[in-house]
Formats: C-alpha cells, sequence, structure tokens
C-alpha cells in the first residue's frame, strides 16, 4: 500500500512551490483536478484546498485490468488537522463523482475502481465499505506485506 497521505504531503508541496495548477471540478466547484502521467501512468488527483492548504486527496491511479476492464486505484487522504469531520467520506464520494463524469466522455463504458487498505486503518476501511464496496475480501499487500482489504466496485460510465 502506498501511502495516500504522501501523496496529500507532496500535493501541499508541489502547490507552495507553484509547480502545479489545479483545475475547478465540474460537478462541485469546491474540489479542484489535477491529471498527470508519472512514469507513464493515469493519475488524477482530486483535492480541497482552502487558502492555499490542502484539506484531503483523492487519487485514482491506472492499474492492471481486471477481466479486461480498466482498474483504477484509488486512496484518498485527510490531513490530520482536518480529521474526523466526515472529510474523508466527502471528498472521496465527490471525486468518484467526478471520475465517473470524466470518464464517460472517453469510450469506456465501464471501469473498476479498487481500494486496497489495511486491516489497522479504522477509518478508511468505514468510508471504503461506504462508498466502494461493502463486501471486502481479504488480502496482502504487495508492497508491505501487511494484511489488508481489496474493495471493488465495477463503475457504469453511463446511464
Amino acid at each position: 500500500m502506498t501511502d495516500p497521505m504522501d501523496a496529500l504531503e507532496e500535493l501541499q508541496k508541489a502547490i507552495d512551490a507553484q509547480l502545479v495548477q489545479m483545475n475547478p471540478c465540474e460537478l462541485n466547484p469546491h474540489l479542484q483536478v489535477f491529471l498527470d502521467h508519472p512514469n507513464g501512468t493515469t493519475r488524477f488527483t482530486y483535492a480541497q484546498i482552502h487558502h492555499g492548504k490542502v484539506q484531503a486527496t483523492v487519487l485514482a491511479v491506472g492499474a492492471d485490468f481486471i477481466e479486461g476492464i480498466r482498474c483504477f486505484q484509488i486512496g484518498y487522504a485527510v490531513a490530520p488537522q482536518y480529521r474526523n469531520k466526515g472529510l474523508g467520506q466527502q471528498i472521496l464520494q465527490q471525486a468518484l463523482a467526478e471520475f465517473r463524469n470524466g470518464m464517460s466522455r472517453t469510450q469506456l463504458t465501464e471501469f473498476y475502481v479498487e481500494a486496497i487498505v489495511s486491516t489497522d486503518n479504522l477509518p478508511s476501511n468505514k468510508i471504503a465499505s461506504s462508498l466502494i464496496s461493502q463486501s471486502p475480501t481479504s488480502c496482502t499487500d504487495e508492497d508491505t506485506n501487511e494484511p489488508a482489504l481489496q474493495y471493488l466496485c465495477k463503475v457504469k460510465c453511463r446511464g
């Protein structure tokens, strides 16, 4: 598991250094998005930013295909000072809606979203269970060799 908090911190540094230009989202103007392709991999970064401070982020990164269908791995993080206020649930819900909206303009008709969450991360598991899948699969994270849960959901781009 890559720690999504690392991505939040790196995004804050990039914003502070004026290295990235975030763009407003279509469905929720309080949410901003940045598309890039690190190492040739498509990555969408959604962020809630207030007065130049990143409060929360959601990343959607192109991953392996599942059953021949495109999959995007989802990671989300909330800055410590903004936790326990429902922001994680809110930003993931909004980002997933924005992502589906954006994907509806592509040739994709459906795609998977996947979140791999450490079994120890109870708040993140609660969010993933609520918004991605209520039936996670137990797994071992390939990067850390730690016990984790895989949340997987097929999303229709239209309709």
